[in-house]
């Protein structure tokens, strides 16, 4: 700032604090505080300044924004003492043309920070958090709020295999009429592992943070990136649970490049999965079916059984879109449903006759084929079955639990899907576990920069709990929204895929 513009506005507000007296303000009560100046700033926040404050040292920052609060239309400067009131005004003046940095303007969403208002107060941010939070926790990742979400194994390190017994299935046998003697059984084993950990950083510098703030514009920016950050780590777990269910699958239903409910009146979308985890010995509560949106369109266009209120008994369907619990299902959608069109599979035939049960598949000498976990298939002269492949090796194919629902006699061919879809998965809560926590933090320092403050934030949708930090750089600071998790196929049995 020039000296000459120094001059002039001390000067103008001497003249305006000598003819004027007092000036009219909208907070009067301050207005009439004798010896006290008051910067309303644009934005509409009130601050009262007295000059025993300043001289006492209370203001710790007055930069970077000072210029701008003078030029102000809103801006208003009320002294009964007019000496005081320019001495004040070439104070501020001053101060402002010291280089505008980060620390100035981040806690409370201001541009200076008055009375131990500062950068560091972590605090000042939550207001804008939750604000983002609120719109974010909307999105529909009903994925994640349908799982098994297990606290009791966050405590695992990154990378670490978390192993758990399975129980066999048990056998009948005639009751004795003697002392039996102990029968023990071999369990199985199933494990997880917490493989993930992602982090979403965005930053500002200090003329980053004093552009946003001359347009009022940075309250609002702040949380809208706040939004994507969140909104990019929730559809990255949801996807990885997507993931997980396809390989994960006993058997599927319907036909893949075929959206299902596409008939009016026909609920075979619903019937069948019912079957397949009724068959397979699930439990009848705690049933989750979610969609994609090719589903959910036709459920809410053509399905008129469930969105007319004299039919289905309610009309939430038609008033708010949700479609709510259907055939023991509680039916939610995931946009990150995609479709699947690479495979791995081929022709193949049986090696030998497998009864029911059964989870590895020896494929005859001369398979050429490299199956991929998520590959399903039929025998030929059983549609009624179809497959998921666990794993492939060496010509081995593994399927998983129950197993074959039906025997298979002798030499059979395997019929491959080929066609793209969309797969829906249908479980029970414990079929599939989500393990997240919120990373660890190393001691010794970080590239990074300062570590300023951390907080956790509650996503109130799904209990997911995000870790948010603020780093700090010269004059740059660095938001940090960071989440580590890992996602398991715990009872597949209780999985099945609905094709579409």
């Amino acid at each position: 700032m020039s000296k000459l513009r120094i001059i002039s506005s001390a000067f103008t507000a001497f003249l305006i604090s000598v003819f004027a007296g007092a000036v009219a303000a909208t907070d009067s009560d301050y207005s009439k505080r004798k010896g006290a100046v008051m910067i309303r700033l644009t934005q509409g926040d009130g601050f009262i300044l007295s000059l025993s404050k300043i001289t006492s040292g209370a203001v710790k920052y007055v930069k970077g924004y000072a210029s701008s609060v003078f030029s102000a239309p809103a801006s208003l400067f009320v002294g009964a003492k007019p000496v005081l009131g320019a001495a004040l005004f070439v104070f501020l003046a001053i101060i402002a043309t010291h280089p505008t940095t980060a620390n100035a303007g981040i806690g409370g969403g201001l541009g200076f920070a008055i009375f131990g208002i500062t950068a560091n107060d972590f605090t000042a941010f939550m207001p804008t958090f939750y604000k983002g939070l609120n719109t974010v926790a909307q999105e529909q990742t009903d994925s994640i709020d349908a799982v098994n979400q297990n606290v009791s194994l966050e405590q695992a390190a990154m990378g670490q295999t978390i192993n758990y017994p399975i129980a066999p299935v048990a056998a009948a046998v005639d009751t004795p009429q003697t002392v039996p003697a102990p029968t023990y059984t071999t369990a199985g084993t199933g494990s997880l592992v917490l493989s993930k950990s992602k982090s979403v950083f965005f930053s500002y510098n200090g003329e980053d943070i004093h552009q946003l703030q001359l347009g009022g514009v940075y309250a609002d920016f702040y949380g809208d990136q706040l939004k994507q950050a969140v909104r990019t780590l929730r559809k990255l777990i949801a996807a990885d649970i997507i993931t997980a269910a396809v390989a994960g699958a006993s058997r599927s239903f319907g036909t893949p490049g075929t959206t299902p409910f596409g008939t009016a009146g026909v609920l075979t979308g619903f019937a069948g999965p019912n079957k397949i985890l009724n068959d397979n010995g699930a439990p009848g509560s705690d049933r989750h079916l979610i969609l994609g949106t090719n589903s959910v369109y036709n459920i809410q266009g053509i399905q008129s059984t469930l969105y007319k209120a004299n039919e289905a008994g309610t009309d939430r369907l038609l008033r708010t879109g949700t479609i709510g619990s259907v055939e023991g299902f509680a039916v939610g959608m995931d946009t990150s449903i995609q479709t699947i069109s690479t495979f791995g599979n081929s022709a193949g035939t049986t090696a030998a006759a497998y009864a029911v049960g059964a989870t590895a598949i020896t494929l005859a000498v001369g398979f050429t084929g490299a199956p991929i976990a998520g590959d399903n298939f039929h025998f030929t002269g059983d549609t009624a079955n179809t497959y998921t492949v666990a794993s492939y090796a060496a010509g081995v194919i593994t399927i998983n639990a129950p197993g074959l629902m039906v025997p298979v006699l002798g030499t059979v061919a395997l019929v491959w899907n080929t066609t793209a879809g969309q797969p829906n998965p249908f479980f029970t809560r414990d079929a599939i576990t989500l393990v997240a926590r919120m990373p660890m933090i190393g001691s010794g320092g970080s590239p990074i920069g300062q570590l300023m403050d951390v907080a956790t934030i509650p996503d109130p949708r799904c209990g997911l709990i995000y870790q948010l930090l603020m780093w700090q750089s010269g004059r740059t600071i660095q938001i940090e929204v960071a989440e580590a998790w890992g996602v398991g196929v715990t009872n597949p049995q209780n999985l099945g895929i609905l094709w579409g």
